[in-house]
């Protein structure tokens, strides 16, 4: 349930403070009052409203002095503010759009007009802050597309240059090759088309993510991490890698799917970063009394710098860390799934040594 709206108003009459409240709170608002400049400056910086009323002749700090002071403050800057006055000059009005409101009302105020102005102003403030919201993700879509054509032009190219040289090798030379240099040839063709499959389908994933809604149900966290055991065979045969996995981890509220990327995501990671040879446990903690679950994957590796630890969830993005072949998406992928699943992710250092990816998810009741 969203939250209500808060105006604050700044006055010097309590009168004209309790009339205020008689008229705003009934409309479901949550209205704060503050009896002079200073007290207003204080909870407006402290609860940022959505709105001030604020009257013009107090003693002390006048309106117009607390309207430029709100304006020059980042946290309120924001914050439409209505003049209350029984000023009726021009020159009155005309320093207080100069000094940053967007309307005024007249003493004594009027019940369908204040309300009035109140409700448009509000509506006014909904609709910057949506299209605020559009504009951060129409850049955040221009800087994934930027990355998506980055990714296209340099991770595509090399195995695609590999399976191009080594067929037309083939072709024109085929003759002359022993079987057991083909069948090696063969095997690098078949490992250029994997990665390219890989490439592909993380893209696919990334976008999709964007985009889908998403429906959660219960999940067995226990059996999606072991299936991912399962998926992982090879890379865990070759790595000769150790993967522990807790058997008894609580479930959680999630889409199955999306689980699993999130497990194939970390546990190879790990095994990939971790130690020589690589030692991956994967463990729970909870539920804790808000009624999350933590899930955590640890390695045996060198662990993660703390200057890194939030770029690395960045999308195309690459460290020293991710020197495997790949697109550089993993990461973020775990994150706008977790997101999407009203979860987080972070990384701290593993008591044992390596890096601990540790993300929350809400505990689900299986019957």
């Amino acid at each position: 349930m969203p939250s209500p709206v808060t105006i604050l108003v700044i006055d010097d009459t309590r009168h004209n403070l309790v009339l205020m409240n008689d008229l705003l709170a009934p409309q479901g608002w949550r209205i704060l009052a503050a009896s002079n400049g200073e007290q207003g400056l204080e909870i407006a910086r402290k609860v940022v409203p959505e709105l001030i009323l604020l009257d013009v002749m107090m003693p002390g700090m006048d309106g117009f002095e607390v309207c430029e002071r709100l304006k020059a403050d980042p946290c309120t800057a924001e914050v439409p503010v209505i003049f209350m006055t029984a000023l009726e000059d021009t020159g009155s009005k005309v320093r207080a759009f100069g000094g940053g409101a967007v309307d005024y009302i007249t003493k004594p105020v009027q019940r369908d007009e204040t309300l009035s102005r109140i409700r448009v102003h509000l509506e006014i403030r909904r609709l910057q802050a949506s299209l605020r919201e559009e504009i951060a993700a129409k850049d955040e879509a221009i800087r994934d597309l930027d990355g998506y054509a980055h990714t296209v032009a340099h991770d595509l190219k090399n195995p695609l240059s590999g399976i191009i040289g080594l067929t037309q090798t083939l072709l024109q030379e085929g003759e002359t090759i022993d079987d057991e240099e083909r069948r090696e040839w063969y095997g690098m063709i078949f490992e250029s088309a994997n990665r390219l499959n890989r490439i592909v389908q993380d893209l696919l994933l990334f976008a999709s993510v964007r985009h889908e809604s998403v429906e959660v149900e219960p999940v067995n966290m226990s059996e999606t991490a072991d299936a991912m055991r399962f998926r992982l065979e090879h890379l865990i045969r070759t790595s000769d890698a150790t993967v522990k996995i807790d058997r008894s981890m609580p479930p959680a509220l999630a889409q199955a799917g999306w689980v699993e990327e999130i497990w194939a995501n970390l546990i190879s990671n790990a095994i990939k970063y971790g130690g020589r040879p690589p030692v991956v446990e994967v463990g729970a903690e909870g539920p804790d009394p808000a009624g999350r679950v933590t899930y955590w994957v640890a390695d045996n590796g060198p662990g993660i710098p703390e200057e890194n630890r939030k770029l690395i969830f960045d999308a195309f993005t690459r460290l020293e860390r991710q020197r495997a072949e790949g697109t550089g998406l993993g990461l973020n992928i775990v994150l706008r799934i977790l997101r999407k699943l009203d979860g987080s992710i972070n990384v701290t250092d593993h008591p044992g040594g390596g890096a601990c990816f540790r993300f929350q998810l809400p505990f689900a009741e299986i019957e």
